[in-house]
C-alpha cells in the first residue's frame, strides 16, 4: 500500500488533478502518476503515457488495453490484483482450430438432422442449442460440436446435451460463452462424487434445475424417442415469426446479440458469429477474445409490474436506453457481473450495479451496432 499513497502524493503536485469525473485514488489504484502537467499521468511500472481522459472510459481498463503486458498486474500484493483477477476472469480467450463454420448457425445445424432416420432420446432443437449437428450414416446417433470437433455416439435416455458437451471437452469456446465456465465446474464436481452415469445425470439435473442462476438452467424434458423429421418441419415454419431485432446479431440476424469483441469494445454478435470470424465486423480489427455480456428483458419484468403504461413501457423496454436516465444509449459494462444497462453520464457515479447490485470493480466503454 506504500506504493499506491506514493502516487497518490503525486496528485498534489504541479497544477492540481483537473479531472472532475476521474478521483486521484481512482488513477493511483491502478499505478497511474501524475505528472503535473494538464490531465497527464504515468504508469509506475510500464512508463506508458495517458492523456485526453474522456468521461465513461474506466482508467484500469485503457491501462489494460494498452498495456497488457504491465506488471503491475502481477503484483499479487498490491492494490491492482483483485480488478485485474476480475478482469482476467470476464475474458474468453476464443479456440478456432477445429471450428466448422458452415454449421455456426442454429438453422446449419438443424438441417443437417434431415438425414436422420432413426428416433432420437434427445431433441434435435437441444442439440442444436448445445453446438452439435448430425454427422451419422442416417441410422446412428452420431454427432458433432461445430466448435470444437468432439464427436458423440450412442446416446442414452438420460443424456444431456449440454451435460455430455461439458463432460466431453470442457475447454469449448461455444460452451464456455454460452452455459459460463460456472456450469462446465459444477458439471465435473458432480462427476466426481458420482461414479454411475445414471445415478450422475439424475442427480445433475436435480441440482442445476433448483439452482435459480440463468447459466444452470438446462432442457429438462422427459426422454422419450423424437420423430426428427417432424421436429425440422416444425421448426422450420415457426422460424418465419418475426423477431424482435432491437439487438439482433447483425451479420446472422436471427440470434441476440450478447458478445462484445475485445479490445475495440463493439457489441453486435452472437456466441456462433463471433466464433466464425478473426476480425471485428464493425472496426476491422483482428480479436482473440471476447466477453460475454449479460442482458436483461426490460420489458418482461414490466409486464409483470401493475399500472404500467403503454408509453413508460414503450420508453424502458428499448433494449439500447439507459435503464436509469432514459435518455441516452447504454454503452457501459460492468465487471464482474458483465451487465450493460447504463449510460456513460450515469456509469461514472455508480459504485454498484443498477441491475444486480453487485459492487462494480471495473468498467468498460463498449460501442452499439
Amino acid at each position: 500500500m506504500c506504493i499506491y499513497k506514493n502516487i497518490l502524493d503525486s496528485y498534489r503536485t504541479g497544477e492540481g488533478w483537473n479531472v472532475p469525473f476521474l478521483s486521484p485514488q481512482q488513477m493511483a489504484f491502478v499505478g497511474l502518476r501524475y505528472t503535473g502537467v494538464d490531465a497527464i499521468v504515468i504508469c509506475d511500472y510500464c512508463n506508458v503515457v495517458f492523456k485526453h481522459w474522456v468521461r465513461g472510459v474506466d482508467p484500469y481498463i485503457r491501462h489494460k488495453m494498452a498495456s497488457p503486458n504491465c506488471t503491475s498486474y502481477e503484483n499479487k500484493s498490491g492494490v491492482y490484483h483483485a480488478v485485474s483477477l476480475e478482469w482476467s476472469n470476464s475474458l474468453q480467450k476464443l479456440q478456432r482450430q477445429f471450428i466448422h463454420t458452415e454449421f455456426a448457425s442454429f438453422e446449419s445445424r438443424l438441417s443437417t438432422f434431415e438425414k436422420c432416420k432413426r428416433q432420437l432420446y434427445q431433441d434435435p432443437r437441444s442439440l442444436c442449442e448445445a453446438g452439435f449437428f448430425y454427422t451419422g450414416n442416417g441410422k446412428n446417433d452420431e454427432f458433432m460440436c461445430f466448435c470444437c470437433s468432439v464427436r458423440l455416439i450412442d446416446w442414452k435416455r438420460t443424456d444431456d446435451p449440454w451435460v455430455e458437451h461439458a463432460r466431453v471437452f470442457p475447454t469449448c469456446s461455444y460452451l464456455l460463452l454460452t452455459k459460463s465456465k460456472s456450469f462446465v465446474v459444477t458439471v465435473h464436481q458432480l462427476i466426481q462424487k458420482y461414479s454411475n452415469l445414471d445415478c450422475f445425470n439424475e442427480t445433475l439435473i436435480d441440482s442445476l434445475s433448483s439452482n435459480p442462476d440463468q447459466a444452470f438452467k438446462m432442457t429438462l424434458r422427459k426422454r422419450r424417442p423424437i420423430n426428427v423429421t417432424t421436429t425440422v418441419q416444425k421448426r422450420r415454419k415457426n422460424s418465419t415469426e418475426p423477431e424482435d431485432d432491437t439487438r439482433l446479431c447483425i451479420i446472422c440476424l436471427q440470434a441476440e446479440s450478447t458478445i462484445i469483441i475485445y479490445p475495440c469494445g463493439h457489441f453486435y454478435s452472437c456466441v456462433s458469429c463471433a466464433l466464425s470470424v478473426n476480425k471485428c465486423g464493425i472496426c476491422r480489427g483482428k480479436f482473440k477474445r471476447v466477453i460475454k455480456a449479460c442482458t436483461v428483458n426490460i420489458k418482461k419484468t414490466a409486464l409483470s409490474l401493475p399500472g404500467t403504461s403503454s408509453e413508460s413501457l414503450n420508453i424502458s423496454s428499448k433494449s439500447n436506453i439507459c435503464k436509469i436516465c432514459y435518455k441516452q444509449e447504454i454503452n457501459i459494462l460492468f465487471i464482474p457481473c458483465r451487465h450493460v444497462g447504463s449510460c456513460c453520464t450515469c456509469a461514472h457515479k455508480m459504485k454498484k450495479c443498477n441491475i444486480c447490485d453487485l459492487n462494480i470493480i471495473a468498467k468498460m466503454q463498449v460501442f452499439l451496432n
